[in-house]
């Protein structure tokens, strides 16, 4: 099977496991494109889906076994936690879909997309004085659980 990325829209792609997601911009906004591979050993059929997304995404990831996507936004704290199969709020998020971190002095980086880890998600953040610290967090019940601060650095 051969996939061809030939649209100029395109921003970004992702992949896990047997899905592979596009971020792609359209004259209406914003839109997820994800596209997940057959497999006959599995019992898994081929499924091509595409979700809006606000126009502030910054940064996205997925996790194909937890049917997730985590969509981290401009300008806020904010970010969106979605099922893939259904493009809506994911089932087991506490938060229904949206989790705002408890940080008030942080702004989230665009450098680096959130990193999911089993339960867990790691941000990237800057504070003021150009800290930078990893804000992990759990995306099932949007706890912050730990933030790890670096040196200052010029």
């Amino acid at each position: 099977m051969l996939l061809v990325l030939n649209d100029v829209n395109w921003r970004s792609s992702v992949v896990s496991g047997n899905v592979i997601t596009t971020q792609k911009t359209i004259s209406d906004g914003v839109v997820l494109t994800l596209k997940r591979f057959p497999s006959m050993l599995r019992g898994v059929e081929e499924t091509d889906l595409e979700f809006a997304v606000p126009e502030t995404l910054t940064q996205y990831n997925i996790d194909a076994v937890q049917d997730l996507c985590i969509l981290q936004t401009r300008w806020s704290k904010q970010f969106h936690v979605l099922s893939l199969t259904l493009g809506d709020a994911h089932p087991l998020n506490q938060t229904h879909g949206v989790v705002e971190l408890p940080v008030a002095d942080y702004t989230l980086s665009n450098v680096c997309p959130p990193i999911i880890c089993g339960n867990r998600v790691a941000s990237v953040a800057r504070q003021q004085g150009y800290r930078v610290s990893i804000l992990v967090w759990n995306w099932k019940t949007g706890q912050l659980i730990s933030t790890i601060v670096s040196w200052p650095y010029s």
